[in-house]
């Protein structure tokens, strides 16, 4: 079980325009604090809850949405962000294997991807987290349907 907050269509801006758009990270990353706090109230308080991203699995120059998207949610609800946790240790779009470059001390885990097609990379980097024990919830800003 997923959330996203849109879905592509064939109208509108492309998915390219809105990941290389500094502002609608900001846009995102407001929705994804908004939807924390009415999902959980306030986690921050607990200091149980940690936002993750799902991993960089190809080079890129400049601005990583997810990350500028996390960043944003953090700051706004004050839970930390760990960027680039999660590694790719296969190339693989379907069926991906991940695992953690370092480990994350909060039980709980908000795993952001900015857009999900098929699912599998969400719950790859699930499975890498429950390897670990955490509790996951999983986010995603686009559907890419």
């Amino acid at each position: 079980l997923y959330t996203t907050f849109l879905a592509t269509g064939k109208e509108g801006r492309s998915l390219e325009d809105i990941k290389a758009d500094k502002s609608a990270a900001i846009l995102f990353g407001e929705n994804l604090a908004d939807w924390i706090r009415m999902t959980l109230g306030n986690p921050a308080a607990a200091g149980s809850w940690a936002i993750l991203t799902t991993p960089r699995r190809r080079h890129q120059e400049g601005m990583h949405f997810a990350t500028e998207v996390c960043k944003e949610a953090s700051r706004i609800t004050s839970i930390p962000f760990y960027p680039d946790v999660i590694r790719a240790a296969n190339r693989q779009r379907i069926n991906p294997v991940f695992s953690l470059t370092s480990e994350v001390k909060e039980p709980n885990v908000i795993l952001y991807d900015d857009i999900v097609t098929t699912g599998s990379t969400l719950l790859a980097a699930r499975e890498a987290l429950m390897r670990q024990k955490h509790t996951v919830l999983m986010v995603a800003s686009i559907r890419n349907s």
